[in-house]
């Protein structure tokens, strides 16, 4: 038996559109994703329950790809992004920051995103060379944004090699001098 090319084509149409329609509805996948940032929300102990941590992450993911278009799309990846650093999962954290920069940058908090991203490169995965790259980029792309003092110093600090205890010590010196001027006068 042959089949036509236009019946092949229209029975290709149906199917897709079938499955299309088969496919997550909005409010009920952010719904699902609401219920599990309140259990989230709500749990008494550290760390998360990393379960229903990646069941956040997994359908924020979902959600964004099924809805890039929806201004919701890029809050839920943020969201999703901080709920994989707080379950301990620093490399999914920065790989959906980097998705917001790269796919939602005129979100809000894409700015937010790229320093998070060299945060936690920084101090979460000690990649203090990529977390240079990341801190210049946010500086050179938000020269105005709240958080470009801060990654010019975290960037200072990195650049000049010293160790966290070491910078510690150095500011404590300072704020003692500054004290002991302040009483002096």
């Amino acid at each position: 038996m042959k089949i036509s090319k236009t019946a092949l084509s229209l029975f290709s149409a149906c199917l897709l559109v079938g499955l299309l329609g088969c496919g997550p509805k909005p409010a009920q996948l952010a719904s699902e994703i609401e219920a599990l940032r309140q259990k989230l929300a709500a749990a008494t102990t550290f760390p998360l329950d990393s379960v229903a941590g990646g069941q956040l992450i997994d359908k924020s993911i979902q959600y964004a790809d099924a809805f890039p278009q929806d201004t919701v799309a890029p809050r839920l990846l943020f969201q999703a992004a901080e709920v994989a650093k707080a379950i301990g999962k620093p490399e999914r954290a920065i790989e959906l920051w980097g998705r917001i920069t790269q796919q939602f940058s005129s979100f809000a908090r894409a700015p937010e995103s790229l320093f998070l991203t060299a945060f936690t490169l920084e101090n979460d995965l000690g990649n203090k060379d990529q977390a240079k790259t990341v801190y210049k980029s946010f500086i050179e792309k938000y020269p105005d944004h709240e958080l470009n003092d801060d990654a010019q110093q975290l960037l200072q600090f990195l650049e000049s090699g010293k160790t966290i205890d070491q910078i510690m010590e150095e500011f404590e010196k300072k704020s003692q001098a500054q004290d002991t001027t302040k009483a002096a006068q």
